[in-house]
């Protein structure tokens, strides 16, 4: 099955974490959403340093 990177939160209080997750089959309720430009805040870079 197919993965993808998604930064998860386990525990409140902590930071967020990067993990290596298999892709979730979709439900009828899900969508897509197609972004052509997208911005990064600064706090995004503590998350990502982790990895």
């Amino acid at each position: 099955m197919p993965t993808m990177i998604a930064a998860r939160l386990h525990a409140y209080g902590q930071p967020m974490t990067l993990d290596r997750i298999e892709v979730p089959e979709p439900r009828q309720i899900d969508f897509s959403v197609r972004s052509r430009r997208t911005t990064r805040k600064p706090a995004h870079d503590a998350v990502i340093e982790t990895c």
